[in-house]
């Protein structure tokens, strides 16, 4: 017996809808949607951010009515998602939890009951969200299985049947798979560029390896495609003559007709699932936030691309510190509108310019703690370096440190006080015999790349300066680097009470052109850490870390996936850090997340002879929603940055 299910994921701050339209999407899309479900044996889920049910509500009060009775009649199953669609692991866990409990409130403020199931946003998961879904009161999830497959291949023999995902402390939630692909095949079908005949074909075929009893997602994706286009591509399909809602219709009962077929509410599954069920992985240190779609649609877009993605999760980072956990419904509900994905993608420009002023609002309310612009002190005591010199010598109570002068004060070796072996610092040219990774790599420089352009660094000869903290916790060197783009300054340090180096890099740059931005890079040495058990750690928007074992599959997070999206992965990091250890040592690298809200990347290059494991902040990445923006002005994004190394054993 099949067991179908069918969602709608309905959202009414869709980047490329303007406010106008909105009553139009409701005619259009919201009501033949409700209408499905009057055909016989029809069941449907919709999915909706409380938010897009309160626009619909102000466009159309009937509408929001006629949900209620279908909820009412059983025909139709809410599925939750939180106030807004956000980034759960790219936002800090306060921000997670106020946007799934106030949007568990509103729901059932609407529509008098709260959703047991939950879709996860943009199928942008990490096992660090499930204690806050679980504490949201949701029993189950919805997850994409096409990139939970990539990230864990064992995930494939439960492709048609639910599962249960674990997060780091070994709770665990049930989960239920929809497919990509069959979706965009379903989209296809009712958009009239292949046949239901074709459709089912296809979905035939990939129902070779089925159980007797599988759980097929008939479709689950956007409404808001159908018998509308958002206009956001010049690729979308003209319309049909025939409505594309009733070829979905005609779809889901052909589906019936398969012997012993039924529509099942995700719910219903969710409870039929075992409690023992298989616990099964969606991540891996290749891909440790799994998202849906194709390689070119991943974190990055909402983390460091966008109209000005930088900026805006830079400010509303430091609202979520300056807010706290627990604001007034007003206030709750514009802090969740700030963290709204869509104003990260291909928001429109008027809706663009009313997100700016809702976060401007919020920071004059708030007013949120602003950072210091560091300054160049030029206080040392020690002497000045000489012309000739290449290398400095930084050497403090707890961390011996080789600074590079002729590579813009980059770090050539460093480990804590009295450990004889470097950490961290340059492999040089030369080291592997690899000559895939036969270069120069190395740690605390910044690198810009722009389409068809020379690439900018701070790899330059510096004339340092030395500098001593007045307070005598830190001394170190600081030096102007001149670049294409304008004066890079920054300042590397190293504290006397604890084994922490301390990089302040500023760009004094009148803009931040379109490209790929990435700083505070580090290279491990690879006689420091023992490759069979390394691993990386980090939060990606829960309260619990994340760990990764790094293996013999290499992998670059910051590798271009295209001429246009030029990074495949990163990591949330959203209390500003993460660590590399082997059970012995601990190296972390933090970045001040209210300078700037950045996202780290990890490349990891195994060979027989050792290992090329290179890490690094990203500002700023380029794929399809940065493509109509020019370069932002420097009052408009964060160009100062301030990140940590710091050493330590494994555990600490």
């Amino acid at each position: 017996m099949t067991r179908f299910y069918a969602f709608f994921h309905c959202n009414l701050l869709f980047s490329s809808i303007p406010e106008e339209q909105r009553a139009a999407v409701v005619r259009n899309c919201y009501w033949p949607m409700l209408r499905l479900a009057d055909r016989p044996g029809i069941r449907i889920g919709i999915e909706a951010p409380a938010s897009t049910l309160e626009f619909a509500a102000a466009a159309d009060p009937t509408w929001l009515e006629a949900l209620q009775e279908g909820l009412d009649r059983g025909r139709v199953e809410l599925i939750g998602s939180g106030y807004v669609q956000a980034i759960g692991p790219l936002l800090p866990a306060a921000a997670n939890r106020l946007n799934l409990a106030f949007g568990q409130r509103r729901y059932e403020q609407l529509l008098g009951r709260r959703p047991t199931v939950a879709l996860i946003n943009e199928q942008c998961f990490a096992a660090g969200l499930v204690p806050l879904y679980r504490e949201a009161g949701f029993d189950a999830l919805i997850m994409e299985w096409e990139n939970a497959r990539l990230a864990a291949p064992e995930t494939h023999p439960h492709r048609w049947s639910a599962a249960r995902v674990a997060a780091p402390d070994g709770s665990t939630m049930r989960v239920l798979w929809h497919q990509t692909l069959i979706s965009q095949q379903m989209q296809r079908a009712a958009h009239g560029e292949t046949s239901l005949d074709e459709f089912f074909a296809s979905l035939a075929r990939r129902r070779n390896d089925a159980s007797a009893d599988p759980i097929v997602a008939l479709y689950g994706g956007d409404a808001e495609i159908f018998d509308f286009r958002p206009g956001r591509f010049v690729t979308e399909p003209e319309r049909n003559a025939r409505s594309e809602w009733d070829v979905l219709g005609d779809a889901f009962e052909r589906a019936l007709r398969e012997p012993g077929a039924q529509f099942v509410h995700a719910s219903e599954l969710a409870s039929q699932t075992p409690a023992d069920a298989p616990i099964v992985a969606t991540q891996s240190a290749a891909h440790p936030i799994a998202t849906k779609k194709q390689f070119k649609y991943n974190v990055v877009r909402w983390a460091a691309s966008g109209r000005n993605s930088l900026g805006i999760n830079t400010r509303c980072a430091r609202l979520s510190l300056a807010i706290g956990a627990t604001p007034d419904d007003e206030t709750a509900r514009a802090l969740c509108l700030a963290w709204a994905s869509d104003a990260r993608t291909h928001i429109t420009l008027p809706r663009w310019q009313a997100h700016e002023e809702a976060l401007a609002a919020l920071e004059q309310r708030f007013a949120p703690a602003l950072p210091v612009a560091p300054q160049i002190r030029g206080t040392g005591a020690a002497k000045r370096p000489t012309p000739e010199q290449r290398f400095v010598q930084v050497e403090t109570d707890a961390i011996s440190m080789t600074l590079n002068l002729r590579r813009g004060l980059s770090i050539e070796r460093a480990a804590p006080r009295g450990d004889n072996e470097s950490w961290c610092g340059t492999v040089a040219h030369g080291y592997f015999d690899d000559i895939a990774i036969g270069a120069d790599w190395y740690t605390g420089n910044l690198v810009f790349r722009a389409p068809l352009k020379h690439q900018v660094t701070d790899l330059e000869p510096a004339e340092p300066v030395p500098v001593e903290d007045p307070a005598g916790q830190w001394t170190g060197f600081e030096a102007r680097i001149d670049s294409p783009l304008g004066p890079i300054w920054k300042r590397v340090v190293a504290r006397h009470d604890r084994p922490t180096i301390e990089i302040t890099t500023r760009l004094d740059w009148a803009e931040l052109p379109r490209g790929s931005l990435r700083l505070g890079h580090l290279t491990l040495d690879p006689r420091a850490f023992d490759a069979g058990k390394l691993a990386y750690a980090t939060h990606n928007g829960g309260e619990q870390a994340e760990r990764f074992l790094m293996n013999g599959v290499p992998f670059d997070h910051g590798a271009a996936v295209s001429h246009l999206v030029t990074a495949t992965t990163a990591l949330g990091a959203t209390e500003g850090a993460f660590w590399f250890d082997d059970g012995t040592r601990r190296l972390t690298m933090r970045c001040d997340r209210n300078y700037a809200a950045l996202v780290p990347m990890i490349a990891w290059h195994p060979t027989d002879h050792g290992y090329l494991c290179r890490a690094w902040w990203s500002a700023q990445e380029l794929d399809d929603t940065a493509i109509e923006r020019g370069p932002l002005p420097a009052a408009e994004v964060p160009l100062a940055f301030r990140f940590e190394l710091a050493f330590g054993p494994a555990g600490t």
